[in-house]
């Protein structure tokens, strides 16, 4: 284990790092380590964690995170228990602020001995610890100032010393971008001002030199209102008249050797629970190798940004420079790069152009660097950052696919489903080998962000993986936006892209809608052909401009909102469970009926017809999802029963009887609720009994029958069938079929359970032409 203060706190475990939990958790950890196992009484943590203002559960709250912090860490060997107090015993060589100051005293040694080689070689390994501002968590907390600005300057002195080993060695030119960058931000250290004048004079630019020291002693006026101290004055001076000794270098009678290189990132902590994506990172290392920069593009929260930063991990050793910047606001952007930009040594302007021009020019000279750019909506900042030149690499996570003249486009897709299974198990351990996970997965898409979002939510409220399926079969809309120890929720991630849509074309918002309201298995784009009346109305418009359809269409990609599949459009479920997320009430009830009359429209008269199966198989998952939220929002129009009725027909002709099964009743079901008429109730029920018998239920046949044949000779009994497409039988048909399967009107040895044992095949059951044989592959499961 390993504990790191010179930037976050960190916690790394055989390497990897390790989530403690919250702030406070954390805070308890860092508290103890700045304390150096001293004990610590729990009304003394309490007191530093809330600042003085404890709340009245704050002894239970501190146990309880002692506990959990306890497990983290492996057992009560580190974090002891001490009468009222706790400790923390690790060995000092395993914190790197330890490290850090251990090395740091090494160095003043080796600087006090003016072996400037070896100096440099320790500072440098020092220096190299720092990953930000020491403490960084805990800046706004009164208990860590103290600490953190002494091991601050601590890390000035480190900088300083490093500087004059360098110097005497003759690096003056090596350190100058340092020292610039230095004195700019810390303009009233003399030491560093004093380095930077000699550097510069040295170069040969004695006007700078004397310049550095005019604003030097400005600073030291109107600040603190006091001269440069004498040695500052005297430098000065002698910069003046040239003095021979500025020149003079000492270098140590020891064979000096190169410094080792020094590691510039930002590069985030690596995810402890990443896994899977083998191929991909194969891919990804075998793209960049040819030079060119490489886009992995894919839908939202599909784990883009997690592949670029697992592969930066990996090969970190391969790299001087990593550096991660969010491409997707220009001023985020340009403000990440001005940081690396002074990084390398490159001088501040106060034209932002001209600084991303020099930042190239330096790349472009440099090798062993990856510029990792975040969500980037298209190659603008791409060509804008990254030099034409230079042996760097390049990674970019964009949703946009149109990469193709830029960058190598890698595409990123869900996890598989052994893939989603082994997240859930390393992320929440034991209990994801129940057999609930891969049915959280499958209803999640094996999207990695929505597992992400479900593992935590089961982690905070200790629900199963199966009671958190049910959850959200039930509440999607609810989950969708909350947040689950994330700051940022599905409907969000996708809210930009969303609304970029809405601002760009309104047909494609209407498109988008409409996919949402489908499901996920989308649209086929020829059904939208020859439609009036039924479509959206600038959709409709688009559809009948041809070229504005695919002006739509192309928004959509863009996003990664759809995918393109020969002639459908096909929606991630989790995308369409987002966008539907966003809508009122109202305007939910309004595109599910937009989505019931495209359906409508489309749907084949004639299930029993061989020529309208493709057709049927085209609408049938549009359907069934059309069902499924008709039930959630509770609006179900007549219409949609009936084509339930009219696709359990077809399913029966296909020999896909369970199916057919749950369509009848989920048809009856919602029937009774939108208060079908009794001939539209006899219409289901008649199909229901033709299913049952030809599964040889004939009790549930009969019944089914009976009741057809009671609500058809009833007083409200139509002259005609309810609806075509669910019946092609009259009322005489629902009497004639009754009264056939009347006990001594058929002839019945025994009656079969469901499923039957044997499955009728298409040509061998009542109601099938002998002839029909249905093509290769076609059979419906």
């Amino acid at each position: 284990m390993e504990i790191g203060i010179l930037g976050t706190l960190e916690v790394l475990v055989d390497g990897a790092p390790v989530a403690l939990g919250g702030h406070q958790r954390a805070a308890i950890l860092a508290v103890l380590l700045l304390n150096h196992g001293d004990v610590l009484s729990a009304d003394q943590l309490i007191d530093q964690i809330w600042a003085g203002r404890p709340p009245r559960s704050a002894t239970n709250t501190l146990h309880a995170h002692v506990s959990r912090l306890r497990r983290t860490l492996g057992g009560n060997a580190l974090l002891q228990s001490h009468g009222p107090g706790y400790r923390l015993v690790i060995d000092p060589e395993l914190v790197d602020a330890h490290r850090f100051e251990r090395l740091v005293t090494r160095g003043r040694d080796e600087l006090a001995k003016q072996d400037w080689s070896e100096a440099v070689a320790v500072l440098d390994s020092a220096l190299s610890l720092w990953r930000g501002p020491a403490l960084a968590d805990f800046s706004a907390d009164p208990w860590a100032q103290f600490d953190a600005i002494r091991l601050e300057e601590l890390r000035y002195a480190a900088e300083e010393g490093r500087t004059d080993a360098e110097l005497a060695l003759g690096r003056h030119a090596e350190v100058l971008p340092r020292l610039e960058q230095r004195v700019a931000r810390h303009p009233l250290r003399e030491r560093s001002a004093a380095q930077l004048i000699t550097a510069l004079y040295r170069c040969g630019r004695q006007g700078d030199a004397l310049n550095v020291y005019d604003r030097v002693r400005k600073v030291l006026a109107e600040e603190l209102g006091v001269d440069p101290a004498p040695t500052l004055q005297a430098l000065h001076q002698a910069v003046l008249t040239h003095d021979p000794s500025l020149m003079a270098e000492t270098v140590s009678a020891r064979p000096a050797r190169p410094a080792p290189r020094r590691r510039v990132s930002n590069l985030p902590a690596r995810n402890r629970v990443f896994c899977g994506r083998e191929e991909l990172l194969a891919e990804l290392g075998e793209a960049l190798s040819s030079g060119h920069p490489v886009a992995l593009y894919g839908m939202a929260g599909v784990g883009k940004t997690q592949v670029a930063v697992e592969y930066a991990h990996r090969h970190a050793a391969d790299y001087d420079v990593v550096w991660r910047a969010s491409a997707a606001e220009p001023l985020a952007l340009a403000g990440t790069m001005e940081d690396l930009a002074l990084r390398l040594g490159v001088r501040e302007r106060a034209d932002r152009a001209e600084l991303a021009g020099a930042l190239r020019d330096r790349l472009a000279g440099m090798d062993r660097w990856l510029l990792i750019l975040d969500d980037a909506e298209d190659a603008s900042s791409l060509q804008a950052l990254v030099p034409d030149g230079g042996e760097g690499h390049v990674i970019v996570t964009s949703r946009n696919p149109a990469w193709g003249q830029h960058a190598v486009p890698l595409r990123i897709d869900p996890f598989s489903r052994e893939e989603s299974v082994a997240f859930l198990e390393r992320r929440l351990g034991p209990q994801a080998g129940s057999s609930g996970a891969p049915e959280l997965a499958d209803q999640l898409g094996d999207l990695p962000f929505a597992l992400e979002q479900a593992a935590a939510y089961s982690e905070q409220t200790g629900m199963t993986f199966e009671e958190y399926t049910d959850l959200f079969r039930r509440r999607a809309d609810r989950l969708l936006t909350r947040a689950a120890e994330r700051d940022e929720t599905f409907a969000t991630s996708w809210q930009l892209a969303f609304e970029r849509v809405r601002s760009a074309s309104p047909a494609a918002t209407e498109l988008l809608y409409l996919c949402a309201s489908l499901g996920g298995d989308g649209l086929s784009l020829h059904l939208l052909r020859g439609l009036t009346g039924v479509l959206p109305p600038a959709l409709e418009a688009a559809v009948a401009d041809e070229v504005g359809l695919q002006d739509a269409i192309a928004h959509l990609l863009r996003h990664s909102l759809v995918d393109r599949d020969r002639g459908r459009l096909r929606m991630h479920k989790m995308v369409g469970a987002a966008a539907v997320a966003t809508l009122s009430p109202e305007a939910r009830r309004q595109w599910l009926m937009s989505g019931i009359r495209l359906v409508e429209a489309t749907a084949p008269a004639d299930p029993d017809n061989p020529t309208h199966w493709p057709h049927w198989d085209e609408v049938l998952p549009s359907l069934i999802h059309l069902a499924a939220q008709a039930e959630s929002v509770g609006t179900v129009p007549l219409a949609l029963p009936q084509l339930l009725c009219g696709a359990g027909r077809y399913l029966t002709t296909r020999a896909s009887f369970e199916r057919a099964a749950r369509l009848f009743e989920t048809s009856l079901t919602l029937l009774r609720r939108a208060g079908g008429s009794d001939a539209d109730l006899a219409a289901v029920l008649t199909e229901q009994g033709k299913l049952l018998e030809v599964v040889g239920d004939l009790e549930g046949a009969i019944a089914a029958q009976e009741q057809a044949l009671t609500l058809a000779e009833g007083p409200s009994a139509p002259t005609t069938p309810a609806s075509p497409t669910c019946s092609s039988a009259s009322a005489t048909c629902w009497s004639a079929s009754a009264a056939c399967l009347r006990p001594g009107g058929y002839s019945s040895a025994a009656t079969a359970s469901w499923p039957p044992a044997t499955t009728p095949t298409a040509g061998s059951w009542p109601g099938s032409a002998a002839t029909w044989a249905s093509p290769p592959g076609s059979p419906v499961t």
